[in-house]
């Protein structure tokens, strides 16, 4: 046999093989394509699609099409069970969002019916402590009259010279008394007016030395009655500043008459004065120092509300309406400044307050709550 021959034969034999073998490779590779995509490619196909539906809100979503038999049957029926509590889940949220929807709109029209009703109640209150001010500048107005009239006539009787030392110390009694009680009256009737919106400062040049020295002469025989040392410190460079002067005397007298009060026998008072610059203002700043008995922290806060005064009933050796630093506070406030006061319980007080040195003409307070 040629060898050509053979040759030939066996190149078509292996060419046949490899041709068979091709074929064989790529009929498996296309049954385990077609395969995979019915047993994995498919359910993960409809599970995606099924996902991004229940991501959508659409909670009802089921697997029911895909029919496997291996673990993705499985994986359907934990994805179904899930959905299933999902939605189970979702309806109890909803209905419990609509119950409390529903509990709020509830709230809602009470809360717009006790607003309603406390509105009413605030007119009412507003009438009756408009009322109450109206009623206050009346009848302190009313009881000035007489009160001037009594301390007019007591004053006059304390001249006569026909008098027992008895007679004398009762009508010196009345005439203190009623001072007081003039003095008290005045102060509610000023704060009648600052919570009826009706306090005018009369700004006009107001000499700080005057009004110091006029209350030295007033409060002397009490320093002397209570050997109390009173000392005054004002700088020189204290101008004439613009301010009502019967409010500025007003809160220096409460404020040294206090301290005057408060403190015992053998001790000092002192009041200083000097210009500070703030903000590019300038300020007259006075500060009046006792050694008196003191304010205990947690009450300093308070001492300016009117009606307000330190320490309990039982331990207030010297009673008063409440309404002095309440007062002071108001006229330092209207006059564009600021009061503090530091204090320590039996090592004294200091109460400072700060007044504009150039203000304008007076005016009218708007109605304010302090």
């Amino acid at each position: 046999v040629p060898m050509t021959t053979y040759e030939t034969n066996q190149r078509s034999y292996i060419m046949n093989q490899l041709l068979f073998i091709v074929f064989m490779v790529l009929a498996i590779i296309g049954l385990i394509y077609i395969l995979m995509e019915h047993i994995v490619i498919m359910p993960i196909q409809e599970l995606t699609a099924k996902v991004t539906s229940i991501g959508d809100g659409q909670l009802e979503t089921k697997l029911v099409d895909i029919h496997t038999y291996d673990e993705m049957k499985s994986f359907v029926e934990a994805f179904n069970t899930m959905a299933d509590k999902i939605q189970h889940f979702y309806s109890e949220l909803e209905q419990k969002v609509n119950e409390r929807t529903h509990l709020l709109q509830e709230a809602n029209v009470q809360l717009l019916e006790q607003g309603a009703a406390l509105r009413a109640m605030n007119d009412k209150l507003s009438q009756a402590d408009q009322l109450k001010s109206e009623f206050l500048a009346v009848m302190s107005h009313e009881l000035r009259t007489p009160l001037t009239a009594i301390i007019a006539f007591s004053e006059i009787l304390l001249y006569e010279e026909n008098l027992s030392s008895q007679q004398r110390e009762y009508l010196v009694d009345i005439f203190e008394s009623s001072h007081q009680l003039l003095s008290q009256i005045n102060d509610i009737l000023d704060m009648s007016k600052i919570e009826a919106g009706l306090i005018r400062l009369d700004r006009r040049p107001t000499d700080i030395r005057e009004i110091v020295d006029g209350i030295a002469r007033i409060i002397s025989p009490l320093l002397l009655k209570k050997n109390l040392q009173f000392h005054i410190n004002i700088s020189s460079a204290v101008p004439i500043i613009m301010a009502d002067y019967d409010k500025v005397s007003h809160i220096i007298k409460n404020l040294i008459g206090n301290a005057v009060k408060f403190t015992p026998s053998q001790g000092s008072i002192s009041i200083e004065a000097e210009v500070i610059h703030q903000k590019q203002e300038s300020y007259l700043k006075i500060a009046v120092k006792d050694t008196g008995i003191g304010i205990r922290e947690e009450e300093q806060n308070s001492i300016f509300e009117k009606f307000k005064q330190a320490g309990s009933p039982s331990e207030r050796e010297y009673m008063g309406s409440g309404l002095g630093l309440a007062l002071a506070y108001n006229f330092v406030q209207l006059h564009g400044g600021q009061i503090r006061v530091e204090s320590k319980v039996g090592k004294g007080s200091i109460f400072t307050f700060t007044l504009p040195i150039v203000g304008t003409g007076g005016y009218i307070c708007s109605k304010k709550k302090f």
